[in-house]
């Protein structure tokens, strides 16, 4: 019973600290943490909308 899951894109980790650094300068939030999380969710959800945007152009052709 094992379970069968499409393994996800890797995240630019450097990408984003540059990213949260960039937030954190430009004092967008508070603190460092909120700055960090942003970036990581903006960097999920990058990742996740090319995945989704590939497998629709792969069933479209």
């Amino acid at each position: 019973m094992s379970k069968t899951t499409a393994r996800t894109a890797p995240i630019d980790r450097a990408a984003v600290m540059r990213a949260a650094h960039s937030l954190r300068r430009r004092r967008v939030f508070d603190g460092w943490s909120e700055c960090l999380r942003y970036a990581w969710r903006v960097a999920k959800d990058r990742r996740d909308l090319a995945a989704r945007q590939s497998q629709t152009a792969a069933m479209a052709a």
